[in-house]
């Protein structure tokens, strides 16, 4: 596992061109197609339900023959709700194909538009974002990365507003709990 601190971690064109927001998009199946379908995403099959999250998230939403396609607008930094410090904090890089690779990226164009993913983002009027955009995104966290070297019984607390995270490959047996608080 890895970590880096969110506090204006990328370059200034970058975080310039977000500053209007992002737009999420996710395509979620009735059962089948590609990705998880409505019913694993929000585990439940009562529409009702799921409208009623999606609702309360202020998320739009629409459903179709095949399932159900929901757009959520957000801002792309976050106030600090005790430094008041603005920090980067989206997913731009984990619902841009770009993060995917260049290979799976491609395919991923070939037979699908963009609108048409499981999961895709654009900038908050819907214009698309770049690849390089993505790729300076992610470089950029993975340049300030500190891994920590899990041990049996450690506790870790982490700040999750000013602290990114994620995993690097693993293979054995781990057990992981989390735990989140106000």
């Amino acid at each position: 596992m890895y970590f880096f601190f969110l506090r204006h971690p990328q370059p200034v064109e970058v975080r310039e061109a977000f500053a209007g927001g992002i737009r999420y998009v996710q395509n979620l199946h009735d059962g089948y197609g590609l990705g998880k379908s409505w019913q694993d995403t929000f585990e439940t099959d009562d529409r009702a339900e799921v409208e009623r999250f999606l609702a309360a998230s202020e998320a739009e939403w629409e459903w179709g023959p095949d399932g159900i396609r929901v757009v959520q607008h957000r801002r792309a930094t976050t106030t600090h709700p005790v430094t008041g410090a603005e920090v980067w904090f989206n997913q731009a890089d984990q619902w841009h194909p770009a993060g995917l690779g260049d290979e799976t990226s491609k395919e991923l164009y070939d037979i699908l538009a963009p609108e048409e993913f499981p999961q895709y983002v654009t900038f908050a009027d819907g214009t698309p974002i770049p690849d390089e955009y993505i790729t300076q995104i992610r470089d950029r966290g993975l340049e300030l990365a500190v891994d920590v070297d899990w041990r049996f019984g450690d506790v870790l607390v982490i700040d999750n507003v000013l602290t990114g995270h994620g995993r690097h490959p693993f293979e054995g047996t781990r057990r992981i709990l989390v735990a989140m608080s106000d």
